[in-house]
């Protein structure tokens, strides 16, 4: 702390504040994800759709035939992203200057980083990224340092400089990870900015980054959380917008269960943690750093590592950036009424060839216009 100020000081401050910060950026979010759900509806070919504006629920009409849906939008989205990533982005290492200590330093760094970018398979993230930021416009790719990941070393387990004996009384050893650079696409269902029309990703007051991972991992992850983390049932840890996304993966869109409700372990169970940055000011100079799991503080401190010009350790892809709002407008929201209207002509002329009496479509001549 580096001077006096509004902001949090003791642990409980913090856990009101962080909660207080992830409640209004959801509730400033909310407005995208319906679009967002639509979108993703459209593209897997879910174009039937209800919203009830009482409760706000997305749907498809129970039908008992359903009307032709020809996906011309499915196919825009993938010939773009085939075309977007047809050549991958190459990162290169430039010399400061034409001497030869910092041409040969270049050199071997340029062959580091094109082995790292190989290893921690930035490719794959790649192509991603530039699906999701097609479908919904925005897409959050972040980079750190992950302690969990790397080569692993063995060396004998020390503590105040006196050996450990396992359990046959031989020298007890611990592994360790050597850690390794992770740069990871998160999807805007996972992101959440301090301020939605503010869009840069520097000028944000404070960003947060929504993880999922299962009640084991957050304990091992955090071990003096053990004991502390309470089960959570799905159905609290998905905003219902993010629930109507997760369905439209299955085969068929319909309401059925994701399986036995009943049987649930640590190991499956899916616990929500709230991962709060917030860049430096005034009374915290180095920015703070906390990872709140439930009403738990896992972890807080400074930032980690400097992040340059960018402040945060994510980097914002927008399809088309209007300047204003954070969350960038995708094409496929401004393709949604032509597709509306391609598939009622089409379900037109279905009906009219199914009917008994056929009407005769006047085309003329040389119009160019296919069947």
């Amino acid at each position: 702390k580096e001077a006096e100020g509004d902001l949090p000081e003791t642990l409980d401050e913090w856990k009101r504040h962080i909660r207080s910060c992830y409640e209004n950026a959801l509730d400033s979010r909310r407005k995208f994800e319906l679009q967002w759900a639509v979108n993703f509806a459209y593209y897997q070919g879910y174009q039937n759709l209800l919203f009830d504006q009482k409760t706000g629920i997305l749907r498809i009409p129970n039908e008992i035939r359903m009307p032709l849906v020809v996906n011309r939008i499915g196919s825009f989205i993938d010939t773009r992203h085939a075309k977007l990533t047809k050549n991958h982005p190459l990162a290169r290492v430039i010399p400061d200057s034409t001497e030869p200590e910092d041409r040969f330093a270049a050199k071997y760094t340029d062959q580091a980083l094109q082995h790292l970018w190989r290893k921690i398979g930035m490719d794959t993230e790649y192509d991603k990224l530039a699906k999701q930021m097609l479908i919904f416009g925005t897409n959050i790719m972040k980079t750190v340092w992950d302690s969990k990941a790397g080569d692993i070393m063995t060396r004998m387990k020390t503590e105040d400089d006196m050996l450990h004996l396992d359990e046959n009384e031989g020298i007890a050893n611990e592994r360790i990870f050597e850690g390794e650079v992770a740069s990871t696409q998160a999807s805007p269902f996972s992101f959440l900015p301090g301020n939605d029309l503010v869009s840069s990703m520097k000028n944000q007051p404070y960003v947060i980054e929504l993880i999922n991972m299962s009640l084991l991992e957050w304990e091992d992850m955090y071990p003096h959380l053990r004991g502390k983390l309470k089960k959570q049932d799905a159905d609290t840890v998905y905003s219902p917008y993010e629930k109507v996304v997760n369905r439209l993966g299955a085969t068929l869109f319909s309401s059925a269960s994701r399986g036995d409700k009943d049987y649930s372990s640590s190991l499956n169970q899916v616990v929500r943690g709230i991962a709060y940055w917030m860049k430096g000011n005034s009374q915290y100079e180095n920015g703070i750093v906390a990872i709140q799991v439930q009403d738990q503080i896992a972890m807080i401190g400074e930032f980690p590592n400097d992040y340059g010009l960018n402040v945060y350790p994510y980097v914002r892809f927008v399809e088309y950036d209007d300047g204003i709002h954070f969350w960038g407008q995708a094409t496929l929201e401004r393709l949604i009424p032509i597709q509306r209207e391609y598939n009622k002509l089409r379900q037109h002329v279905g009906r009219n060839a199914s009917l008994m009496a056929k009407g005769k479509w006047m085309v003329p001549k040389g119009a160019q216009i296919l069947k």
